[in-house]
């Protein structure tokens, strides 16, 4: 839980910073745009070879003027790269053009047409320097860019592990004491347990209601130590993620197994068990996290499923992943339930509780699957049955 909310803090950082970054470099390179995108401005171009060469256009500039007879006379030509013969062409061109400015296509240019006292002038403006600019612009910006998220990158990090640092503390503590309240219960269950066994056994009580309460002791104690032998399981996960070593295991071999060694609690609860599982099917896990979520799958089915009514299992291979679906009929899940049902201590609705628990079956079917690199669902067909299916990557 801590490594999710570090995660999400670490992005939502990550975010800010980079949606702030992203407006400035946008607003810098938009009004550099904007500042670089001229064209020589005057009311009247130059009549005057004099007014020409203005030192005031600081661009290689171009005139040209169409007479009224339609003959095209070049009356300066600053830029280099560009002939007479290609002034005329391009003059030619924008003649039969309604715009009385914009960019020249094919050519690094800007154009500005004006009416004047002997026809009509076009004057060109080479815009080669500033397209190398902006490209140099937009280079720079992205190597900014770069460089400022991966800075960023690194400066949420460490701001999500000093925002989460005191979270993290209490989580510990709490955990670290749900852990050592179970370990010390677990001792005087035992001797409580182990007691009432022998003086119900040995018959030295012969009431009948003190007899009942023996059992009422036996029964509760029993459930008392489900839960703490569940609270420590979570606290083992909690404190080692990952504790135990995966080795590649014949997936078919052990369902078979376990299904075959639960069968009798199944039918002593009143249920049937029909189940497929294709043969050799490997993958990657430990023996007890398979072992203890099929156990769990089939108790939480027999549990929550009309009295008398089938168990489905089934394993098949699909894609390159084995799935695990495990089939039963009863109230329907609601899809609320389906998405929650994993959390630790969560319960369904009164009116949908049929049986007594502590909600931490399933937490601990949710562990065991993450431990090998699965996924485990549940999912409800609205009217009478529950699925819960778990993918197992394949070796």
């Amino acid at each position: 839980m801590i490594k999710k909310l570090r995660r999400k803090i670490m992005f939502v950082l990550l975010g800010v910073m980079c949606f702030f970054l992203i407006a400035i470099l946008s607003t810098l390179f938009a009004s550099y745009s904007r500042s670089m995108d001229r064209t020589p401005k005057g009311n009247k171009p130059p009549e005057k070879q004099s007014e020409q060469t203005d030192t005031s256009f600081q661009t290689p500039v171009a005139f040209a003027r169409v007479s009224s007879e339609g003959d095209i006379v070049i009356e300066s030509n600053q830029i280099s790269d560009l002939s007479e013969s290609e002034i005329q062409s391009i003059v030619e061109d924008l003649k039969t053009q309604d715009a009385d400015r914009g960019d020249v296509a094919g050519y690094s240019l800007r154009y500005m047409r004006h009416p004047g006292r002997n026809g009509i002038v076009y004057l060109f403006a080479d815009t080669t320097f500033e397209q190398k600019a902006i490209k140099n612009q937009v280079i720079n910006t992205l190597v900014v860019a770069i460089i400022s998220i991966f800075c960023f990158i690194i400066a949420s990090y460490f701001l999500a592990l000093w925002m989460v640092k005191p979270v993290e503390s209490v989580w510990n503590q709490q955990r670290q004491f749900i852990a050592d309240a179970s370990h010390e219960l677990k001792t005087p269950l035992t001797v409580i347990l182990s007691n009432t066994d022998m003086i119900i056994q040995s018959g030295a009580v012969t009431d009948s209601k003190n007899r009942q309460r023996l059992d009422n002791i036996n029964v509760e104690s029993r459930r008392m130590r489900e839960l703490v032998e569940s609270l420590l399981t979570l606290a083992r996960s909690d404190h080692a993620p990952k504790p135990l070593l995966k080795e590649r295991l014949n997936l078919s071999y052990l369902v078979s197994s376990s299904v075959l060694t639960l069968e009798p609690s199944i039918y002593d609860a009143g249920h049937n068990l029909e189940f497929t599982i294709e043969p050799d099917l490997f993958c990657n896990a430990n023996a007890q996290d398979i072992t203890k979520l099929i156990e769990i799958l089939i108790d939480n089915a027999c549990k929550y499923s009309d009295p008398g009514s089938q168990i489905d299992l089934t394993l098949e291979k699909i894609k390159k992943e084995a799935l695990l679906t495990v089939s039963s009929r009863g109230v329907p899940l609601s899809k609320e339930d389906c998405i929650n049902i994993f959390e630790r201590f969560y319960r369904l609705e009164p009116s949908r509780e049929v049986h007594q628990g502590y909600g931490l079956g399933l937490s601990i079917a949710y562990e065991a699957v993450q431990h090998f690199g699965g996924s485990i669902s549940a999912s409800s067909n609205g009217i009478d049955t529950n699925n819960f299916q778990v993918h197992f990557p394949l070796a």
